[in-house]
């Protein structure tokens, strides 16, 4: 049974019924109370990412997303960027969405809502998972060039480009 493919279906499900309860958020005066207009605006960005999300996750299903990932792996550092950008604008617009809404909204209080609020905690923990694995490889990647660093400087000091004061300062402030 391939799990993968149930995934999918489940999320373009979720996605699908996210979306029909922001199109009828649109009707909903309440929902659209906010004294700048900005739940308007948060309403129909949150419509087009749904949208997106919907289209790559079927494109997923298809296979030609993968595809295209595995083309380049520039065409897939893009496509790794977009996808964060778009969790960041999901975020932020979920965000603003429900605290410029009054609580007091009925036609706000549907199920569908709960989706988009799990889509902007799971998409809050990809983002920070994806910023502390950045950080590691950083991090490992400076350390496992610790003794190639440190003969650069070495040879540099040989050449006079680097004094030994500068070193010392460098060594001071690693401390």
């Amino acid at each position: 049974m391939d799990y993968g493919l149930i995934f999918s279906i489940l999320a373009i499900v979720l996605l699908y019924f996210a979306y029909q309860y922001l199109v009828q958020l649109e009707s909903c005066l309440c929902a659209q109370a906010s004294a700048d207009g900005s739940s308007k605006a948060d309403l129909q960005m949150l419509k087009y990412v749904e949208l997106f999300l919907i289209v790559i996750m079927v494109l997923s299903i298809l296979g030609i997303y993968s595809k295209i990932l595995l083309s380049s792996v520039m065409i897939g550092v893009l496509m790794g960027f977009a996808i964060v950008a778009v969790y960041i604008i999901v975020m932020i617009h979920v965000f603003r969405l429900y605290n410029n809404m009054p609580a007091d909204c009925e036609c706000a209080i549907k199920w569908p809502r709960y989706v988009l609020y799990v889509q902007w905690v799971s998409y809050t923990l990809a983002i920070l998972s994806f910023v502390i694995s950045f950080v590691i490889g950083v991090y490992r990647g400076i350390e496992a060039n610790r003794k190639k660093i440190m003969n650069a400087v070495e040879a540099a000091e040989k050449d006079g480009k680097v004094t030994r004061r500068r070193r010392r300062r460098r060594a001071a402030s690693r401390r």
